[in-house]
């Protein structure tokens, strides 16, 4: 079991940075960057309930909880949101060109940690140290 709390969104082992997420970066080939990215960002069940009191909505308060498909347990403390694409390498000079030639996006929401971990182990066969922060790999700063 990996413990996350709310100063800090990844368990020890996970290199990353609450503000800018978590990143592995895989060569498909010499010209092919695959990434990883998992974003973080903070979930208040109470807030949450609030909001929802007031008939906003779940889209409106929370577009990662409309995309999580459930309301999170009082329990998460975060949600992640999990990005696979594929970049050629002639477009890593900068964030915008970058962003503008990412191929084969793919994007999912999570509310747990461990299932964040379980999917990237499965799906890509990448485990909880392979994560880096971003400046460790080759994703454009700003």
């Amino acid at each position: 079991m990996h413990i996350v709390t709310k100063d800090n969104p990844f368990p020890s082992g996970l290199r990353g940075d609450k503000l800018q997420g978590a990143y592995y970066e895989r060569m498909l080939n010499p010209d092919l960057s695959q990434y990883i990215v998992i974003s973080p960002s903070p979930f208040s069940h109470q807030r949450f309930n609030e909001f929802m009191n007031k008939c906003l909505g779940t889209e409106r308060i929370n577009p990662n909880v409309a995309a999580l498909g459930h309301i999170p347990s009082k329990d998460t403390l975060w949600l992640y949101k999990v990005m696979i694409f594929n970049v050629e390498r002639i477009h890593h000079e900068n964030q915008t060109i970058f962003s503008d030639n990412r191929k084969q996006y793919k994007e999912f929401i999570f509310d747990d940690i461990e299932k964040v971990l379980e999917f990237c182990k499965d799906e890509y066969n990448v485990m909880i140290g392979d994560f880096k922060k971003n400046w460790e790999t080759n994703y454009p700063q700003w």
